[in-house]
């Protein structure tokens, strides 16, 4: 009996591979359902991606890949496909002339074996706004794509009530300073409160985890803005607070981001519909509902409603998929994309690329850079077909520069 795995490369070399031969590949694999047969001549455009099924007879399966890019220069290396089965997000052996200029990264275990190319060294997305501001001066919020982080603040875990892991609530391998340095300018915070203190968390009906403390976090949001010439956007969303500490939560936002937040007198005023340059270095402060007696503008208190919806403020279509597979999830946000996204709305629509609902893969990790994020690269490519409709935000764990970047181009 055989058992399913998943291959994928991801080409962020930033040159096209025209072509991959597989060799040395052992007798371990079921049918054609092997990387010498769904990868040899494969061409794999830059920041697009190739994930292919690769049926196991045995815990060992042996191959050899090499790729050529579009200036001849090639990439090699050797694995087992057993690799699949176990956790691993490290550098990788690579050889070939292209070497020198690119890294070899793995991300595997539920099954999926990911190989990321890298160029190098890697990207600093840290002023991508201000740099399409120069070439798209009048571009307006919902006429761009951004990448934005789901659950931002759980890049740490502080503590974990009684049979919380780390693992589940853990979803960004970077603190918020690394975000946004990678290129991320949407961030979900949920507060709670610990002891005295606010913090950051990740909480579900059986438990979950504290991360870092709020004021950690805005902290280093005020330090990214205070950076010299910064004409960068930032949108905060604040949602899924413990009950009680909406006040709290309010004023410390308010102290602590100080001048660094976006405030208007403006009526009826719809953050989608408003130029990139109308917030070009400051802070948009959005509050769910929860938050309805706080709302206030002037003051930098921006109301966030869910789409379908009505009224003034931050107005975002996000409803995830909850699937635990990529093809479902895919499935679902592309069909939402399709019927309610795409750009110049008055809303924005934010495409949710994550991977829920999979008590067999307790590790979110995992299932963000080894089992959904790889796919993401060949979902974004197709976008830039023409007529193709684009998301306004698109949502990540584990968020990366590279990934940022492919999100980014979007905007091309």
């Amino acid at each position: 009996m055989s058992k399913q795995t998943k291959l994928c490369v991801v080409n962020f070399s930033e040159l096209d591979i025209q072509t991959t031969a597989v060799s040395e590949t052992a007798k371990d694999w079921d049918g054609s359902s092997r990387p010498d047969k769904n990868f040899t001549n494969a061409a794999i455009a830059k920041d697009s991606s190739r994930c292919e099924r690769e049926e196991m007879k045995s815990k060992s399966a042996l191959y050899q890949m090499t790729f050529t890019f579009a200036d001849n220069s090639t990439l090699s290396y050797e694995n087992n496909q057993k690799d699949a089965f176990t956790k691993h997000n490290r550098v990788y052996a690579a050889t070939g002339t292209a070497a020198g200029r690119l890294s070899l990264y793995q991300a595997s275990g539920g099954d999926s074996n990911a190989f990321y190319i890298r160029s190098l060294p890697e990207p600093d997305n840290s002023s991508w706004m201000g740099e399409l501001l120069r070439h798209k001066p009048n571009v307006t919020v919902s006429n761009l794509a951004m990448p934005g982080s789901h659950d931002a603040g759980m890049y740490t875990t502080s503590s974990c009530t009684l049979g919380a892991q780390s693992e589940w609530a853990i979803t960004q391998g970077k603190d918020i300073a690394g975000q946004l340095k990678a290129g991320s300018r949407y961030f979900d915070f949920r507060v709670y409160k610990k002891g005295k203190d606010l913090y950051l968390g990740h909480f579900g009906g059986s438990g979950g985890c504290y991360g870092p403390a709020l004021r950690e976090a805005l902290y280093q949001v005020v330090g990214f803005m205070s950076s010299s010439e910064c004409r960068e956007a930032v949108f905060l969303k604040f949602s899924h607070t413990e009950k009680g500490v909406e006040e709290d939560t309010v004023k410390m936002v308010k102290e602590m981001l100080g001048n660094n937040l976006f405030k208007t007198e403006a009526k009826d005023f719809f953050v989608g519909s408003q130029p990139l340059s109308t917030f070009s270095g400051k802070v948009v402060a959005s509050f769910d509902s929860e938050f309805l007696k706080y709302w206030d503008p002037a003051k930098g208190v921006f109301a966030y409603r869910d789409m379908p919806g009505h009224g003034e403020g931050l107005r975002v279509y996000d409803h995830y998929s909850d699937k635990a597979s990529p093809k479902d999830m895919i499935a679902d946000q592309m069909a939402k994309l399709k019927n309610n996204g795409g750009w110049g709305q008055d809303y924005l629509f934010l495409l949710s690329f994550t991977l829920t609902g999979n008590i067999s893969i307790a590790d979110v990790e995992v299932l963000a850079t080894a089992v959904g994020n790889p796919w993401l690269a060949q979902n974004l490519a197709a976008m830039k077909a023409p007529g193709a409709k684009k998301p306004n935000v698109v949502y990540l764990d584990f968020i990366d520069p590279y990934l940022c970047r492919a999100i980014i181009a979007l905007n091309s």
